[in-house]
């Protein structure tokens, strides 16, 4: 049903939730919750604008390492939003 390497990249974008989540409820400095989010998006534009510069295989390569780290990036964001969402709802019961 699920190859190794299939579980292996989910088990990676579990982590990768998990620590951003983890990071947004401990650290309250804002540059540094941001710090996994943004690498993961300049690596993601840096495997992008490489692409048109290599040729065959390697541009696919390139692509698809792009989108690996667009989609950490989004996971990252995934985290933001629960944090974001759970700290709505808490402010919103302690004002009753």
């Amino acid at each position: 049903m699920f190859s190794l390497d299939n579980l292996l990249l989910m088990a990676a974008f579990v982590v990768v939730f998990v620590g951003q989540t983890v990071l947004c409820f401990t650290v309250r400095r804002l540059w540094i919750r941001l710090v996994p989010t943004v690498l993961f998006f300049v690596a993601a534009l840096g495997f992008l604008a490489a692409s048109p510069f290599v040729e065959g295989w390697t541009a696919v390569g390139c692509i698809l390492l792009a989108l690996l780290g667009a989609g950490f990036g989004a996971t990252c964001g995934l985290g933001w939003g629960i944090w974001w969402m759970i700290k709505i709802i808490f402010r919103c019961k302690n004002k009753k």
